[in-house]
């Protein structure tokens, strides 16, 4: 802190975790901030009773993650089945000695203000957040004796902004009123998956993970109306050439036939969401009202559907 106007801030640290091998046990994370308070320059002087803060910050830093399960596991021991043979402790899953921490870093910009003797005070904040060397399942040959490994492979990225401001309605002795509104908008997208699952996705109840799409992704079949002369529910069902590429559409009545041709139904994120809180205080009593929001986004209403279905 220089002069109560530069502010910098940093920091490091390494985490261990034996859910780890050895050799990849530790994990280095650090951060760092800047702050310039510009309400402490000379030249605001002028504006001091209107702009009573105004600063300008940005960060940058990283977090491991480890709380994803037993990842590590002694398979060079073996066990003995009881029927003259000997067994892996997971005979389904091979350990993999070069699994690392999952990292999260977050990218932040923002600014904070007061206006008019603080009645007024926000932030407003830009941020992108991205997950790397996230853990998947991925399919090993059969000869190998296992079906899986673990392996650090995905990253996804989180990009948004939000807005907080703050306004004292009413600022008397015994008798306060405060207005807190936040609203917040952020996308999701996957950047990275398994090269054998980049392309077609890997499907996971109504989502479909694809490189380029987001987490909160409908995938589903698409409805093509009813027949009116069996009442059978009709879906559309993709054809397509030896290439893979799609060239024509059909109708079916066959629901397990459509499921292999999912389509992109939307996000379940909402376009923004925030909230809305007013705050009282009378004479030692005090008493909050909070409303949230949120405008956009779709959801699965699995009764419905399951009602629906003959």
């Amino acid at each position: 802190d220089y002069d109560g106007r530069y502010l910098l801030s940093a920091s490091y640290r390494t985490d261990g975790s034996s859910r780890f091998a050895p050799d990849t046990r530790w994990g280095d994370f650090y951060s760092v901030g800047l702050g310039w308070r510009i309400s402490g320059e000379k030249f605001m002087e002028g504006i001091k009773k209107t702009v009573n803060e105004l600063k300008l910050r940005g960060s940058y830093g990283e977090q491991g993650n480890e709380n994803i399960g037993l990842l590590y596991t002694y398979n060079d021991y073996y066990f003995a089945n009881g029927v003259g043979g000997y067994t892996p402790p997971n005979p389904s899953r091979v350990a993999n000695k070069e699994l690392q921490w999952e990292t999260n870093s977050v990218l932040n910009l923002g600014m904070d203000f007061g206006l008019l003797n603080n009645r007024i005070t926000g932030t407003v904040e830009w941020f992108k957040r991205k997950s790397a060397n996230l853990l998947f399942d991925v399919p090993l040959p059969i000869s190998t004796g296992f079906a899986q490994v673990y392996q650090n492979i995905g990253a996804m990225q989180n990009t948004g902004v939000e807005l907080q401001l703050g306004i004292a309605a009413i600022r008397r002795a015994d008798f306060r009123w405060r207005v807190d509104f936040n609203v917040t908008s952020f996308k999701n997208k996957i950047t990275k998956l398994p090269p054998n699952q980049a392309k077609n996705g890997i499907i996971s109840g109504t989502k479909k993970l694809i490189e380029g799409g987001g987490i909160f992704d409908f995938w589903l079949p698409e409805f093509a109306g009813v027949d009116a002369s069996t009442g059978d529910a009709l879906y559309y069902v993709d054809i397509k050439d030896s290439t893979g590429k799609i060239v024509d559409t059909e109708i079916t009545n066959r629901y397990s036939v459509a499921s292999g041709s999912l389509r992109n139904m939307g996000s379940a994120l909402p376009k923004f969401a925030g909230g809305i809180t007013n705050s009282f205080s009378f004479k030692g009593f005090d008493l909050s009202v909070l409303t949230t929001f949120s405008y956009g986004g779709k959801f699965y209403d699995g009764n419905y559907a399951s009602i629906m279905h003959r």
